[in-house]
């Protein structure tokens, strides 16, 4: 029973650290649930979020999110 004890204290001690929560040995930060690592993410003038995956081209794109082509335009 003290070893269970022992071990339930440690692992509540190491994993909220100063640094946020840690779970299976990775640190969770904000970026990990704000940012998006598969696709590139571009909001338009009318707050509207796209999804292009790979270099976005200022021509016709396929947005993932909409599920279409959309024509980008750098103003």
């Amino acid at each position: 029973m003290k070893i269970p004890a022992v071990l339930l204290i440690f692992l509540l001690l190491t994993s909220c650290t100063s640094q946020g929560w840690i779970v299976g040995n990775i640190p969770i930060t904000p970026s990990d649930s704000v940012s998006n690592t598969v696709f590139t993410e571009i909001t338009d003038v009318d707050s509207v979020t796209h999804w292009y995956h790979g270099y976005v081209y200022s021509d016709v794109n396929y947005c993932y999110k909409h599920d279409r082509l959309e024509e980008i335009k750098v103003q």
